[in-house]
């Protein structure tokens, strides 16, 4: 009898580890949207997310790995919805950014009073300003004033 040797692929399994660590980090966003930095624990986390801490600690080994996992999917929303404003296009631009605002601005305000105490914060946040900065510029470069030396912001 002859053996045959048969392939064996774990993309069921990729697939499942792929989905659970998006369950994670999709409801550790939904709390750091809506609570201090501080007040979202681990377990709040894998409580949301119908996890085990432990499962939230294999994807991610620690709260830092979270807020990473969190800024990416943050990052990636921001540009597709400023994605949907091209240069000219003003009243596309401010639904754009007054949308941004609405579903991140007490998040950001949260996230800088934190960064002093939470320095995985900063990059995240200097990061955030430099791509709103870039952004601006490209959306209404053109009917910007030049900036002011004095004004320049570090």
């Amino acid at each position: 009898m002859k053996s045959v040797s048969r392939t064996y692929t774990m993309g069921a399994r990729a697939e499942s580890v792929a989905g659970t660590r998006e369950r994670i980090a999709l409801a550790a966003m939904a709390l750091f949207l809506a609570e201090p930095f501080e007040d979202v624990t681990l377990l709040a986390i894998a409580s949301a997310a119908g996890v085990s801490h432990q499962t939230v600690l294999n994807h991610f080994e620690s709260k830092e790995g979270v807020v990473g996992a969190v800024a990416e999917i943050i990052a990636a929303d921001t540009v597709a919805a400023r994605g949907a404003a091209t240069p000219g296009d003003d009243a596309g631009a401010l639904r754009a950014l007054l949308g941004e605002y609405e579903r991140m601005g007490d998040a950001n305000v949260r996230w800088v009073a934190a960064a002093e105490r939470f320095p995985v914060l900063v990059p995240y946040l200097e990061g955030g300003r430099q791509n709103h900065r870039e952004w601006l510029v490209n959306t209404f470069g053109d009917r910007l004033p030049a900036a002011r030396p004095d004004r320049r912001r570090p």
